[in-house]
C-alpha cells in the first residue's frame, strides 16, 4: 500500500513548468486536566480539572505545479471529551485518593481516534486576483480506530475503589476499536484488527488583496468517512446497588461486519498584516469539535528570514516561529519543561523547486 501511494505521487502527470516539492509536519496537543505526558502515561502531575483533550498530527509530502497538488499523507486524530466528574474521579483513582462519599459522580467519556495513510489530489483555482481556492480530495487507508464511549454514574458509601466501597453504580459502554481498551482480553477476547478505507474533502482558501495583507482558511474533513470491515465492538450495560444487594450485567463482545466512522471537521483561520518592511502582526484561530484556541503573533524580518513570537492567551502558551521561502518551523508550549506542558505545538516545513 505504501509503495502504491508513492508510485501514484510520481506517476501523476504535471505540467512541463517547474514543480515544487514540499514536506510539512504538524503536531498539536492539549490536555486540560493534567500535562500531556501525564495524560498519556501515569496521570501523576498537578490536576486542574477540565473536560477536553486532543492530539492531532499530520505529515504531508506534496508535489505542486501551477494547476494542482498531489500529496502523500499520514494523519493522527485523537479527540477526547469527558465530564468534569469523570476527570476528578479518575484523578482520585490514579493517585490513590479517597472519592467523596454520598456524592453521585456523573460519568461520561467520548473518544474519537483514527490513524490513516492516504493520497490527496488538489486542483488549484484562481477565482479572482488575489483569491485562490484549493479543494482537496483524499483517499484514505485507516489502520487505527477507537470510536464511542461510556456514560453513567457512581456513588460511594466509604472511601476506596473496591466493590465494597460503592453504594451504587450504573454504566453503559458502547465503542468500536482496533484493539480493546477496557481489558476485554481478560475475558478471552482477542479480535483481529479491522480493515478501514475511506475518503474526505478538505478546503483551503487564500486571499491576498495586496502585498501587506493576507487571510487563509484551511478546513480538514469538511466531509469525511472511514468504512471499517469486521470492526470489534464492546457493548455492555452494568447496574449495581449495595443495599439491597443487586447487580446486573447485560451486553456482548462482537464484531460488526461494517462500521462507518465519521471524521470530525477541524480547521484554522489565520491572517497577517505587514506594518512595514521589518515588522508584521498576525492572528490565528484553531478549532476542532471540542476546543477553540486563539493566537496572536509579532514578526520581524531580516532579509529573507522572518522570526515571530507567538502567544496563545487561552492556554498561556508562548512560542517562536522562523520562516524562509524554503523553510519554516514553529514551537509552542505553556511550559519550558515539556513533561509538564498541557499545550504543545510543533511544525516543520521544507520546500524546493525542481
Amino acid at each position: 500500500m505504501h509503495m502504491a501511494l508513492a508510485g501514484l505521487l510520481l506517476a501523476v502527470p504535471l505540467s512541463a513548468a517547474a514543480a515544487d516539492l514540499s514536506l510539512h509536519i504538524d503536531a498539536d496537543g492539549y490536555a486540560e486536566p493534567v500535562s500531556i505526558q501525564d495524560f498519556t502515561h501515569h496521570w501523576q502531575g498537578r490536576f486542574s480539572g477540565g473536560r477536553h483533550a486532543f492530539l492531532q498530527g499530520r505529515a504531508e509530502l506534496t508535489r505542486r505545479d501551477v494547476g494542482q497538488e498531489v500529496s502523500l499523507l499520514w494523519r493522527y486524530d485523537y479527540l477526547l471529551d469527558f465530564t468534569p466528574d469523570t476527570a476528578e474521579l479518575y484523578n482520585a483513582y490514579a493517585k490513590g485518593l479517597a472519592p467523596d462519599t454520598g456524592r453521585a459522580y456523573g460519568l461520561g467519556v467520548t473518544a474519537r481516534y483514527s490513524e490513516a495513510l492516504g493520497v490527496r489530489w488538489s486542483p488549484v483555482f484562481q477565482w479572482r486576483p488575489g483569491l485562490t481556492v484549493t479543494p482537496g480530495f483524499n483517499l484514505l487507508q485507516g489502520y487505527k480506530l477507537t470510536d464511542g464511549g461510556l456514560g453513567g454514574s457512581a456513588r460511594f458509601r466509604q472511601p476506596g475503589f473496591s466493590g465494597a466501597d460503592f453504594q451504587g453504580a450504573d454504566l453503559a459502554v458502547d465503542y468500536h476499536y482496533d484493539e480493546p481498551q477496557l481489558y476485554e482480553e481478560k475475558l478471552g477476547w482477542h479480535p483481529r484488527n479491522p480493515d478501514g478505507w475511506g475518503y474526505s474533502l478538505d478546503l483551503r482558501a487564500d486571499w491576498r488583496p495586496d502585498d501587506r495583507r493576507s487571510l487563509t482558511l484551511q478546513l480538514y474533513d469538511v466531509y469525511g468517512r472511514l468504512h471499517w470491515r469486521q470492526a470489534p465492538r464492546t457493548q455492555y450495560q452494568f447496574d449495581y446497588q449495595a443495599v439491597p444487594a443487586a447487580h446486573q450485567l447485560t451486553g456482548q463482545l462482537a464484531t460488526d461486519t461494517h462500521y462507518t466512522q465519521v471524521l470530525p471537521m477541524r480547521g484554522r483561520l489565520s491572517g497577517d498584516y505587514r506594518l512595514n518592511e521589518r515588522w508584521q502582526a498576525g492572528w490565528q484561530l484553531d478549532a476542532n469539535r471540542y476546543v477553540r484556541l486563539g493566537q496572536v503573533s509579532a514578526g520581524y524580518s531580516v532579509g529573507a528570514w522572518t522570526g515571530s513570537l507567538l502567544w496563545e492567551p487561552q492556554t498561556g502558551a508562548l512560542g517562536v516561529a522562523l520562516a524562509h521561502p524554503g523553510f519554516r518551523c514553529r514551537w509552542l508550549a505553556d511550559s519550558l519543561n515539556t513533561n509538564r506542558a498541557r499545550r504543545l505545538g510543533i511544525s516543520l516545513a521544507a520546500e524546493t523547486s525542481w
